[in-house]
C-alpha cells in the first residue's frame, strides 16, 4: 500500500517533496537542500536539484 501524505496531487506539487527510497514515504525538503532525512524511517539521502523546483534523491548519505 502506498502512503499518501498530501490531500491532493496539486498540493504535493506546490511543495518540494521527494519519496524515500527505503520506505516510500513522501516528505518535504527545504529548497536547495543537499541532504535530507526521512521523518518516517530516518534514512538519510543526498539531494540534487535538476530544476529549481524539482528535488531528486541521488543516493544514500
Amino acid at each position: 500500500m502506498v502512503k499518501e501524505d498530501y490531500k491532493s496531487k496539486e498540493e504535493a506539487r506546490e511543495k518540494p517533496v521527494v519519496r524515500c527510497k527505503a520506505c516510500i514515504t513522501r516528505f518535504e525538503v527545504t529548497q536547495d537542500a543537499t541532504e535530507a532525512a526521512c521523518p518516517e524511517c530516518g534514512a538519510e539521502w543526498r539531494i540534487s536539484w535538476p530544476e529549481p523546483d524539482t528535488p531528486y534523491i541521488r543516493g544514500s548519505k
